[in-house]
């Protein structure tokens, strides 16, 4: 053998051992950097923050339709755990005897952070409702016109009641429904001018709640987003229901022994402002 090829086979062997010894050293630092990127340590990330407003509210929930647990002088620290998509709402510990849980909005006139908020985990709305469209809702809709479909929380319970009469959804601890509607059958609201809403006490005849939702989505009870985010939980609200504003309770007390009726009317946005009715019966079991 030449000393040429003694040359090239004793360099290939020497880049082969040298490649060895680096995969050797650097892929364990790889695996545990990665082994530590991916481990529930490095991903419970929390965040101090100061309150800056003069007393804000600590809810039981994300939006201010819910309970305010208690109010948060300036100055106090609290611990930001994690944060909705939205980046609207933080859960955060607040000090105490027990390191109270809550939400608190994200808004920088109330709050200051050490670091962005962006950066904690998200979590989902607790009281947030997965739909399933109504089995069987009554109404006066012309199809030719309207396209639409009643939804309502997967975790209901709907009665039968027989062919004659409406399926009975029971709302348990909380109520909120939406309709999804257009006037072509591609995008929600597509050519609706809004949606009015109505509820009605069957035994008094008396309307105990109603709104107009201009936009899509049209919720039961608003929203301040792409998602009906606004959940009527009964006992926060001290089992009233809410005013068309959904900030207060009304005078009109819940009764679990009454029948309502929900009422979604749709108007298209044409000359005629046609319209299209859907109905559903439903009760109410407070937790």
């Amino acid at each position: 053998m030449s000393d040429y090829y003694r040359y090239v086979g004793w360099n290939v062997l020497r880049t082969a051992l040298l490649a060895l010894v680096l995969i050797g050293l650097v892929l364990p630092l790889f695996q545990t950097q990665a082994a530590l990127a991916f481990s529930p340590l490095a991903q419970a990330v929390t965040i101090a923050c100061t309150v800056k407003a003069q007393n804000l509210n600590l809810r039981a929930g994300p939006g201010t339709t819910y309970r305010v647990l208690r109010k948060l002088s300036t100055g106090t620290r609290v611990t930001a755990t994690g944060i909705l998509n939205d980046l609207k709402w933080i859960t955060v510990v607040a000090p105490g005897n027990n390191n109270q849980n809550g939400w608190v909005s994200t808004d920088a006139n109330l709050i200051t952070c050490a670091q962005p908020l962006r950066d904690l985990p998200r979590v989902a709305n607790p009281f947030a409702a997965s739909y399933i469209p109504h089995p069987k809702p009554d109404g006066n809709v012309d199809e030719d016109k309207f396209d639409g479909r009643l939804l309502i929380p997967s975790d209901v319970e709907i009665v039968d009641r027989g062919d004659d009469q409406l399926p009975l959804v029971i709302f348990h601890g909380r109520m909120v429904f939406q309709l999804e509607v257009s006037a072509d059958g591609r995008s929600n609201g597509r050519g609706i001018r809004g949606v009015d809403i109505q509820i009605s006490d069957d035994n008094t005849g008396d309307t105990v709640y109603s709104r107009t939702e201009n936009d899509a989505p049209y919720c039961a009870f608003g929203n301040s987003g792409a998602t009906c985010d606004n959940v009527w939980v009964f006992a926060e609200w001290g089992n009233r229901w809410p005013r068309r504003d959904f900030q207060r309770p009304s005078n009109f007390t819940i009764d679990p022994d009454t029948i309502y009726t929900a009422q979604m009317v749709a108007t298209l946005n044409n000359d005629d402002q046609d319209t299209a009715v859907w109905l559903f019966d439903f009760m109410l079991a407070p937790e």
